[in-house]
């Protein structure tokens, strides 16, 4: 499996002897029994080898184990052919992860619609005249557009033809578009950290 441990997190081994047993931080919990040590010799490491300090309460654990299980990503490799194993996040972890994570992209959205509304309210500013409601409306889905991976491109271009014709027919000087441009390659940035947060957490 890819990936490795995160800290904070806690985690289970899926094999047989070690199903009451869970990792948190590089430290073996189940009557604090052991630990990872990495190939360096410190102690608990989210990769290397599991230290067992007692076997109380795994009485079918071999105590020979000790210092022979090996972790590495998201994996445990037990010896003597014994197979590998996945470790998988506790559900108590996943459910309070996949909440931060939600957070955490409702806070880029809540920074990404507030950068598009001012970028909306400063053109419509510039050019000093009534916002007319579709012509915002159209503004608003090309900015839009910004945050989804498949239209950003083509959303660029229709914006930059946007401005074009505002400074075509003199409705905008080219210091206010070049100003403007500025912002709406920012909003262009957070778009992109927005999709790739979406799509990392399948939100």
């Amino acid at each position: 499996m890819s990936g490795i441990m995160e800290k904070g997190l806690r985690y289970r081994i899926d094999h047989p002897l070690l199903k009451d047993v869970w990792i948190i931080n590089g430290e073996i919990y189940y009557h604090n029994i052991g630990w990872i040590s990495s190939d360096d010799g410190s102690e608990a490491s989210i990769q290397g080898r599991i230290i067992f300090s007692s076997c109380d309460g795994l009485f079918e654990v071999p105590q020979a184990w000790s210092g022979q299980i090996n972790v590495s990503g998201m994996s445990v490799m037990f010896p003597d052919g014994a197979g590998r194993f996945p470790v998988y996040l506790d559900e108590e972890s996943r459910s309070s992860k996949r909440k931060a994570q939600r957070k955490l992209y409702e806070s880029e959205c809540h920074r990404f619609n507030h950068k598009l509304n001012s970028i909306v309210s400063e053109v419509f500013r510039r050019l000093d005249v009534p916002i007319v409601a579709e012509a915002k409306l159209a503004l608003v889905d090309m900015l839009k557009s910004l945050q989804f991976r498949f239209e950003r491109d083509i959303s660029i271009i229709r914006l930059g033809g946007y401005f074009k014709g505002l400074e075509a027919v003199s409705a905008l000087k080219n210091a206010d578009i070049s100003m403007l441009w500025i912002q709406v390659q920012c909003l262009a940035e957070m778009g992109l950290a927005l999709a790739a947060c979406r799509e990392k957490n399948s939100l």
